[in-house]
């Protein structure tokens, strides 16, 4: 058959199409179907039992569990707590205060009256004591606060179970407050001296900076590599069972935070006018003045290509910031 053959040449290419139509769309089809068909992810057994969708109406038993992730506002929620709310807290303060080995479970209170528990939140061994003492059955506790999400959800049980919130930053700003203040914080655990002799470029080269951390607490995979399914499982924790504010948002975040957990029962407006106070100082991120860092130079596109997953995770965090506005309308009008 040539192309000198009119009729021949079209039967030809009809003989093709009806083979594409017969074995090819159908494939497809299938294809699309599969997709479609496919099973919700399933979240870790913690994190599905014992912490509640943020759909789910409050119970007593729940206890309201800050998720924290370090350089993102932590100045800010400390004094909102304590100096504002007036809260017990259970976090890192039974640690310092050399309360962590205590026998039994008891409510403290510092100089300045911040109250806390006497357990550490924010390491495992703390996480476990916790558990095993009863903490969140104890109804000792207001705001639970760990950097930990797998493991802070073991602390809880499907009949106290946690209700998690959470601040997020932007990858590229919360790696560099990280850089400046790991380099003077002398007094921090963490604290590397070869850190204060590089350059942020430098930083961003070596091994030294963090990868992926927001993602990687999410689904508990803090070694090893990490994969886009891990990225599509974070995203599911935190659409399920996540309020989310935003650093860039403050005020309406807090007031999120307020009017999910009825945090502010005062009629006088004085709680408000506290947190509001605090923001006007600029106690929303690491006190700590550093240069900053222009998107687009050599150290801002680094920083963000060792945090691929997390630049996703918090574009997507910012998505469901706008979505949980109508869902926050929807419980201010029931309340």
């Amino acid at each position: 058959v040539t192309r000198h053959d009119p009729l021949a040449f079209t039967a030809k290419w009809s003989i093709l199409v009806i083979a594409v139509i017969l074995v090819v769309l159908p494939r497809a089809h299938r294809a699309r179907r599969s997709l479609s068909s496919k099973a919700p992810l399933a979240l870790p057994d913690a994190i599905n039992l014992n912490v509640a969708d943020i759909s789910d109406p409050l119970e007593l038993a729940d206890t309201p569990m800050y998720w924290h992730i370090p350089k993102t506002a932590g100045s800010f929620m400390d004094a909102f707590f304590h100096e504002c709310l007036g809260l017990v807290v259970a976090d890192q303060a039974g640690r310092v205060s050399g309360n962590d080995k205590d026998k039994t479970l008891h409510v403290l209170t510092r100089d300045e009256g911040y109250r806390f528990v006497n357990v550490d939140t924010t390491s495992i061994s703390g996480l476990k004591r916790a558990k095993a003492m009863g903490l969140v059955q104890s109804g000792l506790v207001d705001v639970f606060v760990s950097q930990y999400v797998v493991p802070a959800a073991e602390v809880f049980a499907p009949e106290y179970k946690g209700r998690m919130f959470a601040l997020f930053r932007h990858p590229v700003d919360r790696a560099v407050s990280e850089f400046y203040y790991l380099q003077m914080a002398t007094w921090e655990p963490t604290y590397n001296p070869e850190l204060a002799a590089m350059t942020l470029d430098q930083y961003a080269h070596s091994p030294y900076i963090e990868r992926n951390w927001v993602t990687r607490m999410l689904v508990n995979k803090l070694g090893g590599e990490i994969y886009e399914n891990d990225l599509n499982l974070a995203k599911e924790i935190i659409r399920r069972k996540c309020l989310v504010g935003l650093v860039r948002d403050m005020d309406e975040s807090v007031r999120r935070f307020d009017l999910y957990f009825g945090f502010d029962d005062d009629d006088t407006g004085e709680k408000r006018r506290c947190w509001q106070d605090i923001l006007d100082d600029g106690k929303t991120s690491n006190r700590n003045d550093h240069p900053k860092v222009s998107e687009g130079s050599p150290e801002w596109d680094m920083i963000r290509r060792v945090n691929f997953f997390d630049m996703q995770l918090y574009e997507y965090a910012e998505g469901l910031f706008e979505e949980q506005k109508a869902f926050l309308q929807e419980v201010n009008h029931s309340s």
